[in-house]
């Protein structure tokens, strides 16, 4: 049986912005872009899939998620995204780090220190939009960044500056009992760093290879990408995989949210970013997940 793919954006659409929705999505299938009737002030994107449950519609989401994920970033535009399986209030968060969590990009911090921050910005940006395969271009930015102490290699902990609400949001998920956890492909020291800063559980990172006390490398199979992601996503929910959201904000966070029962997509980068909290709230009053 089909079923109706349906995306509510968190915040009022201009009427360009509702034409350039129906443009991008008409191609998958027939789209039908309306206020919600409960708050007018937000819109609906249903389109029609053609696809049954599981991992045909996890197929379906992913395509209308590489569609739809560049252009929302490049607005700040959240927006919430269920599977058809997504009917049980939530039991477990999973949080992706750079702009999600952190306004920063880690690795641009980084490459500040070793004067190429504007070539590594723009490497990333292009990563994050999937202009470039995640793990190609991780690759080769870590090449810039070889040398790199360990005292340099934290040093961006001091720089960075967090998500509105960021912590407590965590701190109110964990005292309603949800199991949380973080699934980023930053460097495993620096995420586990912001990990305990936040309280929040390391589930995966990319770890690096040290030699010297100096940054030499990636330990290449284990580059937390976007399949990683997903499969860890996976095996961390288990049976509670359709009451489990993620957050994510990039080309790399596609296949890990099209594989959560409830996916939310939000870029912190931009200073109008909106609060974490606010839009938990906003899709508690609208679909009731916690």
């Amino acid at each position: 049986m089909s079923h109706s793919h349906q995306i509510t954006f968190l915040r009022s659409l201009s009427a360009e912005e509702q034409h350039q929705l129906e443009e991008l999505c008409r191609p998958l299938g027939e789209v039908v872009l309306q206020p919600l009737y409960t708050s007018p002030e937000l819109h609906s994107l249903q389109l029609e899939g053609t696809a049954g449950e599981g991992r045909a519609e996890q197929a379906e989401r992913r395509q209308l998620l590489e569609r739809l994920l560049p252009w929302a970033r490049g607005r700040s535009l959240a927006f919430y995204y269920p599977s058809s399986e997504a009917v049980r209030p939530l039991r477990r968060v999973a949080f992706d780090l750079d702009g999600t969590l952190i306004r920063d990009e880690l690795m641009v911090l980084l490459a500040r220190q070793r004067g190429c921050g504007e070539e590594m910005q723009q490497l990333t940006e292009a990563a994050m939009c999937g202009a470039r395969p995640f793990r190609e271009s991780f690759v080769a930015r870590s090449q810039l960044l070889l040398g790199l102490s360990e005292a340099e290699l934290l040093r961006p902990l001091a720089q960075l500056s967090f998500a509105p609400d960021a912590a407590e949001l965590i701190a109110q998920l964990q005292q309603r009992g949800l199991e949380l956890c973080l699934i980023t492909g930053a460097y495993e020291p620096l995420a586990a760093a912001l990990g305990a800063q936040l309280s929040l559980p390391l589930g995966c990172a990319s770890a690096v290879r040290m030699e010297g006390g100096r940054l030499a490398g990636l330990v290449e199979e284990a580059i937390v990408d976007a399949e990683a992601k997903a499969r860890y996503l996976k095996a961390w929910a288990g049976r509670e995989l359709s009451a489990t959201l993620a957050l994510g904000d990039g080309a790399n966070d596609i296949h890990m949210l099209s594989t959560a029962g409830h996916a939310l997509h939000y870029s912190c980068i931009a200073p109008s970013a909106p609060s974490l909290i606010h839009l938990l709230e906003l899709l508690q009053r609208l679909s009731h997940i916690l």
